[in-house]
């Protein structure tokens, strides 16, 4: 089988199976798609590499990861004002996961590394073994999360995060979290992590650590397992891939409120006074209001969209 194919369906098999569930309630969901949809609209469309999979914005540049057509492409950069693709830089076989904190930008690959390129000049600065399962990454400048699904280095429980140190790159500790952990958010104080997999543990759905010392906190029971999560600020967004949306408060751990918005999603971000969300069944993202939790509009934004990042300014 195609190694990319099997990353995916380990990333994505949440989805997957939420697929099942979404094909059933598609004619319920699909009037209050309709209803909740504005005149907003897409401001462009920009051709980058085959197989583009996860997306990242330091509000200046937009980085995507290229996976190919079977063979792995590499990092597309984007400037994000004008939309201008400024350059194709090679990473190896197979990049996945991508963060960019401004000065420097962070790539996982299915081989196990992280590859560090420097923001500015594009250049690739080291790779960093990590091993394999290597997926989910999130910088806060400081420090480098990455979270690994299905093949990851040996530990007690066997699904972990990475830290690393930005500066050094060198790697500092591995944490046991919760089952498959297929997304990471750091808001530099503390990192979020979404445990796709079926936990048997109560509350380890979402594993929250202390940014400053790696020592687990606590974890949260967001009733659906989350397959992507988005830190910013006081509050915490985790979507799981058969529809349910959760906030967490940060300062608490406390669950908020979980909210159904429709089927099938597969990426999340908060920007602080927005939350979006990608949806592949319907072919647009969704925007929530973060003080109701409510769908604010539907835009459509072509087929299958997955990773999804906002700036503030602008969501790619």
């Amino acid at each position: 089988m195609n190694p990319t194919r099997v990353m995916a369906s380990r990333r994505y098999r949440a989805l997957l199976s939420g697929l099942l569930t979404g094909a059933l309630l598609v004619m319920m969901i699909s009037p209050a798609i309709s209803s909740a949809a504005s005149t907003a609209s897409v401001v462009r469309t920009i051709r980058v590499g085959p197989g583009p999979l996860a997306v990242a914005s330091d509000g200046t540049h937009v980085w995507v990861t290229d996976t190919g057509n079977g063979f792995g492409h590499g990092v597309t950069e984007i400037k994000a004002s004008t939309g201008r693709v400024v350059r194709t830089i090679s990473v190896g076989l197979f990049p996945l996961g991508i963060a960019s904190d401004g000065v420097h930008v962070w790539v996982t690959s299915l081989a196990g590394f992280v590859i560090e390129i420097n923001a500015s000049t594009g250049r690739v600065v080291r790779s960093v073994f990590v091993g394999f399962g290597a997926g989910a990454v999130s910088s806060d400048g400081r420090r480098v999360w990455v979270a690994h699904v299905g093949a990851p280095p040996a530990t007690s429980s066997g699904h972990t995060v990475t830290e690393i140190d930005a500066f050094t790159g060198r790697v500092l500790r591995t944490i046991d979290v919760g089952m498959d952990p297929s997304s990471v958010s750091s808001d530099g104080t503390h990192v979020w992590v979404a445990n796709a997999g079926t936990d048997a543990r109560p509350g380890h759905t979402v594993t929250e650590i202390d940014a400053f010392t790696g020592r687990v906190v606590r974890g949260i029971d967001v009733t659906q397992a989350p397959s992507t999560i988005s830190a910013v600020g006081a509050r915490v967004w985790a979507a799981s891939a058969n529809g349910f949306v959760s906030e967490i408060k940060a300062s608490t751990g406390r669950l908020i409120r979980t909210v159904f918005i429709g089927p099938v999603l597969a990426g999340i971000s908060s920007d602080g006074g927005h939350v979006w969300v990608s949806n592949p069944l319907f072919d647009a993202i969704a925007e929530l209001n973060p003080s109701t939790g409510h769908v604010v509009r539907i835009i459509p934004v072509g087929p299958g969209p997955q990773g999804i990042a906002s700036d503030g300014a602008h969501v790619w």
